[in-house]
């Protein structure tokens, strides 16, 4: 099969999911990939005792130490890069902005909530009070009203 597909138990692809079309065949990879030499591994076969390459790993170690790695900044670079000291000044300052303002907010908080809970209470208070001076002027004008009729 060309791509490793695997043709389906009845042979008609036409009404085959997708799924069943795109089988791998796992065999024949597997068999394949027994045939492909590796280099990391010699048989025994193959190998002549004694006559192993010898390998130089001081060159080795000092061509990779000396290839630059981007991935990593040593402290050295680190320190004479004067735009990456300036973000790291900027990011400091930033976050002890917020430190300060997060500082500041929970205390305007926990000082104006109780007052304004004593606030809330007493202005609660003065409106039921007059709620019910209403109520009671309004009783005193049906009453006027009543003995203005019977007279």
């Amino acid at each position: 099969m060309p791509g490793g597909q695997q043709q389906t138990q009845t042979g008609d692809t036409g009404d085959a999911t997708p799924m069943q079309q795109l089988q791998t065949d796992w065999r024949s990879l597997a068999d394949a990939a027994a045939n492909t030499p590796n280099a990391m591994y010699v048989s025994r076969a193959d190998a002549t005792p004694m006559q192993q390459s010898q390998t130089d790993w001081r060159s080795l170690a000092d061509a990779g130490a000396s290839t630059p790695n981007a991935m990593y900044v040593s402290r050295a670079d680190a320190a004479n890069d004067a735009e990456a000291n300036q973000k790291t000044k900027c990011r400091g300052l930033g976050r002890k902005i917020l430190q300060i303002t997060g500082i500041a907010l929970s205390v305007v908080v926990c000082v104006l909530l109780p007052y304004l809970a004593v606030e809330v209470r007493t202005q609660s208070y003065e409106s039921a009070r007059h709620y019910l001076e209403m109520g009671n002027r309004l009783k005193m004008a049906e009453l006027r009203v009543t003995e203005l009729e019977r007279e």
